[in-house]
C-alpha cells in the first residue's frame, strides 16, 4: 500500500506557509542597499511603509491572505470548495513569484551601484508563492 498525501495535506502546507508569509512580509525587510563613497554614505531597506514597497507588498499581503481562506475552505469544507477557486489560489500564488522576480530585477538595476541584498519578507514571498503554487497544482491534479 501507498502513502500518498492527501488534498488536506497541501491545504495545511499552503495555509501554513501563507500564515508565514504574510507575518514576514509586514514586520522584516524586502531587500536593502548600502552606497558608500569618500564623503556620502547612505543605507537604505525597502519595506511595506516605503514608497517603492507599499504596493507590492500589500498586494503579496492580499494574495496570501486569500490563499489562505482557500487553505481554510479547503480544509473546512472540501466537498463544496469549488475548482475554480483552487485555480485562483494557483494564479495567485503565480502571480506572486512573477512580481517577486519582477521586482529583483529592478531593484538590481536600481540600486546596481552600489551594495544590495534580499531580506526575509522577499524570500518569505517568493518561497511561499512557489511552494503554495507547487501545492495548488498538486491539488488540481488529484
Amino acid at each position: 500500500m501507498e502513502n500518498k498525501p492527501t488534498q488536506q495535506t497541501y491545504f495545511v502546507g499552503t495555509l501554513i506557509l501563507s500564515v508565514i508569509a504574510i507575518i514576514l512580509v509586514l514586520f522584516t525587510d524586502w531587500a536593502g542597499y548600502y552606497y558608500g563613497g569618500y564623503v556620502y554614505e547612505e543605507w537604505g531597506w525597502i519595506y511595506l511603509f516605503t514608497w517603492a514597497g507599499f504596493i507590492p507588498l500589500i498586494l503579496f499581503i492580499t494574495i496570501f491572505s486569500f490563499v489562505a481562506y482557500i487553505s481554510y475552505l479547503g480544509l473546512r469544507t472540501p466537498d463544496r470548495l469549488s475548482d475554480q477557486f483552487i485555480l485562483y489560489g494557483l494564479w495567485g500564488s503565480i502571480i506572486i513569484v512573477i512580481v517577486n522576480i519582477f521586482g529583483l530585477i529592478l531593484f538590481g538595476i536600481w540600486a546596481s551601484d552600489s551594495d544590495w541584498w534580499t531580506d526575509a519578507a522577499f524570500y518569505a514571498s517568493f518561497i511561499g508563492g512557489l511552494l503554495n503554487s507547487i501545492f495548488f497544482y498538486l491539488i488540481r491534479k488529484d
